[in-house]
């Protein structure tokens, strides 16, 4: 039995010895990770996963496997770990009492929420679409308990990545012998590496510094519209824009100081990424539509760089946006801030003017 559960695990391995097995990139060195990945991009190409040799911090390639599953992790699955790893990061230094769930597919933070308990985040982050989390994985910043393995358990997910899981916990999980499960003691601590994302392209490789948001206090958002936030509200906004500055280019998200109500990503204008965060939400999010009977708290969208139009204000105003955070620089700032008053909406801004665009 364990020789067909070997065979069935590596059926889908792309033999990647052609592959260095070291990698040097000026002063940097990095080593081929233990464990191989199934394919790369697509299915059929090979892949290694590199460990930077002098990291430090937690880490998708350092994480203890409990479970490979019947299928061995891909690049995908190993990039979506680590975009959830880094949102954990980007949120527990600002909320350091509070567990995290980032519900994670494509590399983008689909679903994100935050919680005094890690089973509380998991039902804020999971409940907010029924239909993206299928077959994504996901980022749990705390320990996995027996109810809680009992709810994960009952969906259709590829992997978790968690602090760590009781013995009953483990027993529920591995009895889904297709789920890859890790699990990473240090989730939330300090990361110290080179700072640095690097991508191959024809001929050539792009290099940048690794984006640090600047924006992580309340008090770090300025409003420039002539009406002004209350202290939920921008809270909310803080919130919605530091899992904004995760989600590919044009982003935007939206919700309130606790979960992501709805996001839009990657798409080719800023009002489409507006227009299929609100659109899906008000079609599938269950919080979203008890909002609307409500409407007693404010909703705020936070989108990564500045509207070049009105029209995003007046998407936003239409689903019922209060608020929208973003950076500053279009020619038609007044234009759009000028729409935005007519409308009562109130326009915020990081004090920095920081633009994290995000491009995988």
């Amino acid at each position: 039995m364990a020789d067909l559960a070997a065979r069935r695990q590596y059926r889908e391995l792309v033999p990647a010895d052609h592959l260095p097995a070291r990698l040097t990139i000026g002063k940097y060195s990095f080593r081929s990770a233990r464990t191989p990945l199934r394919y790369g991009l697509a299915p059929g190409d090979a892949a290694r996963a590199y460990e930077e040799e002098d990291y430090s911090g937690p880490s998708v390639l350092s994480a203890e496997v409990i479970q490979e599953g019947t299928k061995i992790r891909s690049y995908g699955n190993v990039e979506d770990w680590d975009t959830g790893l880094s949102v954990i990061g980007g949120l527990s230094g600002i909320y350091p009492q509070d567990e995290f769930v980032c519900v994670m597919k494509h590399a983008i933070p689909f679903s994100v929420a935050r919680a005094k308990s890690v089973e509380e985040a998991y039902e804020l982050s999971w409940n907010r679409d029924p239909i993206i989390p299928f077959g994504g994985v996901i980022a749990l910043s705390g320990f996995v308990e027996e109810q809680l393995a009992r709810k994960i358990h009952e969906t259709f997910i590829d992997g978790i990545l968690a602090r760590g899981y009781s013995e009953k916990a483990i027993e529920l999980l591995t009895a889904k012998s297709d789920l890859r499960i890790l699990a990473l003691p240090t989730i939330r601590g300090e990361i110290r590496d080179y700072g640095y994302e690097a991508k191959s392209i024809s001929g050539g490789m792009l290099v940048a510094e690794r984006h640090r948001l600047r924006t992580r206090r309340i008090t770090e958002i300025v409003a420039t519209s002539q009406k002004k936030p209350d202290e939920e509200m921008l809270k909310s906004a803080l919130f919605q824009w530091i899992v904004c500055s995760f989600v590919r280019s044009n982003a935007a998200t939206f919700g309130d100081e606790r979960v992501t109500y709805g996001v839009g990503a990657g798409q080719g204008s800023r009002v489409d990424a507006v227009s299929v965060a609100l659109s899906i939400a008000a079609a599938r999010c269950p919080y979203y539509k008890r909002w609307q009977e409500r409407r007693d708290f404010p909703l705020v969208l936070a989108t990564d760089g500045f509207p070049p139009e009105p029209d995003s204000i007046e998407t936003s105003y239409r689903y019922g946006i209060s608020a929208l955070m973003s950076p500053r620089g279009s020619r038609k700032d007044q234009v759009v801030l000028d729409r935005a008053n007519e409308l009562g909406m109130v326009m915020l801004s990081p004090e920095s003017n920081e633009r994290p665009f995000t491009h995988r």
